[in-house]
Formats: C-alpha cells, structure tokens, sequence
C-alpha cells in the first residue's frame, strides 16, 4: 500500500513538512514489514529501555535488546556483580547453552564451567545408591547444547561484561526505590534511593519475586505460601574435599552430579571451576526452615545451624557442610500465579523470578528467565513504531506464559520426586529405581517410551531442552506479530491521509 498524497504547489510544503516527520518509508512498511529492518538483526526503531535487576534475567534482557539496537540502561541495587551475597553454583541446561553460544559466550564460559553428564542417585538417610541417569551423547548432539555449571558469580560477571560491550550502560549501587508509570502514553520513570529520577519508553522488572517491580503490576503487596522448607547452598574448594577420602568419590567421574533422595529433603552436589578458587564442588540442600519470616532474598546460616536441619543423613553429607565455610539459604515460596506480567498502560514488563518464580535451584529457573529475555529481544526486534509497544509486549507474554507455565509444572514435579516423604509411594519410587539400575538402564526413561508412564529421555529433552526461545520468537511474529502490525499501521496511515489532506485543504485557504 502506497501513502497517497494529493498534488501540492509550493504553498503546501509548509503545511506538509509539519507532519513529514511521521512519514518514514510508510509504504514499504505496509507491503513488508520484515524486510523494512535496517538489518536482520538491527530493529528499526531504537527507544530506551530501563532494566531493573542485575541478576541473570537483567543482564540477558540488557544483552538481548542491545544487541538489536535498543538504548538500555541497567540498575543494580547491589555493589558488586561477581561478589554475590549467598552465590552458588548454577546449572545451564542445553536450551540455555544454546543462547549463549548464539550471543558468543561460549569461549568466556568455557574457562569457568563444567560439562555433566552423569547423575549418581542415592537414598539421603542412607547413601546407598538407588539409581543413576546418563545423557546420551547423540541426544546433547541433537539438542545442539550440553549441561554445564559454573559459579553464579562467575556468570554474572561475564554476562555484565556482555551486556557493557553490546551497548548498554550498567549502574550498580542504583537502587529503585519507586516506579511511576504515569498516565495512558507517557514514559514511565523510576527513582533512585539517591534521589535521582530516569525515564524510558519501556522498563523491564528483573528484580525478583520481593522486588518493586512485581508490586507495581500487582498493585499490591503479596503474600507467598511459606512451604515449610528452603534452599541451602554451599561451595566448597576441592583441596579441601581431597583431604577426605570418603569425600573423593564426588571428584571420580568428571563431570557427575550426586543427589540424595529423602523424606522431605533433599541434596545436590556438584563440580565447579571458579576463577577465584579454583575447582570446587557446589552443595544444593532442600531442607526444613523453622521459624523464619519468607523472603526472597538470600541471608546468610551458620554450618552448625545447618547441621541441626539435616537430621540423619548419609555421613558424607555432614562431612561435606563441616568443611563449609559460609552458608546461605533462601526460603522456598509459592506465590500467586500472575494473570499478566504487564502493567495496565503496557510501560512496565516482568521477566524472570519476577514474573514466574520457582523454587531457587531449580534446574530450568535460571533458563527461563534468560528465555523470556531471548524472546524479548526478537520481539522488539520488529519495532517500527511506537504505537507497537503494546502488542508487542501482549505478543511476549502471550508466547512465554504457557511455555513457563508447562516448565514450572515439570520442575515442581521433580521436586516433588527428590523430597517424597516416605511411605508407600517413596518405596514404590526407590524400588523402580533399584531394578532399573540393577537391568543398567537409565533411571528417568519409560521401560516402555509408548506406555506414557514416564516421559522418555527423547521426550523430555525434546520439551524441555530442546526449546529454543529465539526460535519461538520468530515463529510468533511470522503467524501472528506482522500481521498485528499491517492492522496498526493501517490505522496510522488513515489517520495520517486526513490529517495531509487538512494540511492541505487549510494551506489552500
């Protein structure tokens, strides 16, 4: 469709140059709004962007949509990106792994992280083996990714680094103490403890299932269900493990996660490689917390106080939190499922733990929020014009709400499997395991892929890792997005033909 403009004599040019602004390539928008980009990979309508939160879910957002143009200002409350209170280890699945190595991270990651494969499952009163589960190599050469940890200030660091190269300005020590988002069409803004006021078009809320941002879709402030446990986390050097023989056993088989299955507990256990500490094994305990208002933030737990949480245990277990130096946990809570991750004037989206929290550890909790900033991007990747602001945003929560939702389900489930009080249903568990281990399958595939009794591996990893929110992205705007955008813009340009001929008409008089 071709803007028509009706022939106009000098006298017009005044008149039409008021208005000449708005006119940028109209035509070739409405006949293809794809090829209309400055490149494949540049969208075409750069604005300004706030992220609040400097976790993984920030700074991927910060990295996703610089990458493509956008202006992105990143605030963290904290001082420090690699220095983080309570850090641990983090787990990236293939459909995470994958990400990175599109964005170039897979070198810069590769000096700090380990590749897994082999998960060893023990029983947690006991530590007799029940069970192991094997990623086969041609399944990760299918997924196109592998399973590696690192520390998580080891990635956070990496991640800033990115994100400061691809264009965005990072603040730390930037706390958000309030968000106005302001009447239908105005920037919202944000104020800092400081004092300090920023704008944007868009800002996205990173900062977790406590922070401000949450509250400001809500409206409210939330009450979570406190479930009675929380997550534990640990690192310990590996010089310190060797020192024991009955702990050597976790360094054996490179690469091998330990797990102990127990009544309402749970431990993971883990390889890492630091830059500052070198080799180190990551400790993950889902245990009871008695007496402690919920939070989402990490706070700080002596080794001895942890002790008291285990109970009976396998000895290595003990061994491996009297070798810990510094402890910390964070409470596991279920909060509210969000109808929407969008405020009401479509300025303030949630990504991440803000918009769907799990429980901390969970395998996919860091990949989803590094996926709903992968789709963000390749979403806004489309801009041409402001008035597309909404639809893009309803377009991103659309495509990852029901994918995050299916996730979560998947990750309570195994949490749910790991911490199973005993009873019939946990001896009907370790049994099942046993033979299988006993026949030298693999603990998680169906004996049957038809039965429908379990997810197959194939499956599993098919739904699960073998996710690209990229992809998905992609896909959306080519069913869905282009054609929101030829009704928009069809709107724009009649408005825009009465407005010329006004102009006109009034520039004739």
């Amino acid at each position: 469709m071709t803007l028509k403009l009706l022939s106009c004599t000098a006298g017009h040019a005044s008149a039409l140059g008021q208005i000449s602004s708005k006119i940028i390539h109209i035509s070739t928008l409405m006949d293809s709004p794809a090829s209309s980009e400055k490149s494949l990979h540049q969208t075409m309508l750069p604005i300004d962007f706030i992220v609040i939160g400097g976790g993984t879910s920030g700074l991927c957002s910060a990295i996703s949509l610089s990458r493509i143009g956008h202006r992105v200002t990143l605030l963290e409350q904290s001082d420090d990106f690699e220095e983080t209170t309570g850090a641990g280890g983090v787990n990236i699945a293939p459909n995470m792994a994958r990400l990175f190595s599109r964005w170039g991270l897979t070198d810069r990651l590769h000096e700090f992280s380990v590749s897994s494969h082999l998960l060893h499952i023990h029983r947690y009163e006991t530590g007799s083996l029940i069970g192991k589960h094997l990623w086969q190599e041609e399944v990760l050469k299918e997924l196109g990714g592998e399973f590696v940890s690192l520390h998580y200030g080891d990635l956070r660091r990496v991640l800033k680094d990115l994100a400061s190269e691809a264009g965005a300005v990072i603040r730390s020590s930037a706390r958000v103490t309030s968000i106005s988002i302001g009447e239908q069409g105005q920037r919202p803004f944000v104020t800092l403890s400081s004092g300090e006021t920023l704008e944007a078009d868009v800002l996205v809320g990173a900062d977790g299932i406590s922070g401000i941002s949450r509250q400001s879709v809500v409206g409210q402030v939330e009450r979570p269900t406190f479930t009675g446990l929380a997550t534990y986390n640990a690192v310990i050097s590996e010089d310190q493990i060797r020192q024991h023989p009955e702990l050597v056993t976790l360094f054996q088989e490179e690469g091998s996660f330990f797990t102990w299955f127990g009544h309402n507990k749970s431990v993971l256990t883990y390889p890492l490689k630091t830059r500052k500490r070198g080799k180190c094994i990551a400790l993950t305990m889902y245990l009871p917390l008695d007496d402690t208002p919920p939070t989402g933030w990490s706070q700080s737990i002596s080794p001895e106080d942890v002790v008291r949480q285990l109970g009976e245990c396998d000895p290595r277990i003990l061994q491996l939190i009297s070798l810990a130096t510094s402890v910390s946990y964070v409470p596991i809570v279920q909060m509210p499922e969000l109808a929407s991750w969008i405020d009401q004037n479509n300025r303030l989206v949630l990504v991440g733990d803000a918009a769907h929290p799990v429980f901390p550890g969970a395998t996919q909790a860091t990949a989803m929020g590094v996926g709903d900033a992968a789709a963000l991007g390749q979403v806004f990747r489309h801009l041409h014009h402001i008035d597309q602001i909404k639809s893009l945003l309803k377009g991103f929560e659309e495509l990852r709400q029901e994918r995050v939702g299916f996730v979560a389900a998947q990750e309570w489930d195994y949490f749910s499997i790991t911490t199973m009080p005993d009873g019939e249903m946990q001896t009907m568990r370790d049994e099942r395991l046993r033979k299988r281990h006993a026949l030298g399958l693999n603990a998680f595939d169906a004996e049957d892929p038809d039965s429908g009794d379990v997810l197959n591996q194939w499956e599993i990893a098919r739904k699960i890792f073998g996710y690209d929110a990229e992809d998905e992205a992609n896909e959306w705007w080519t069913k869905w997005g282009s054609l929101q955008e030829r009704a928009i813009f069809k709107n724009i340009t009649a408005g825009w033909e009465v407005e010329v001929k006004h102009e006109e008409e009034s520039a004739l008089e």
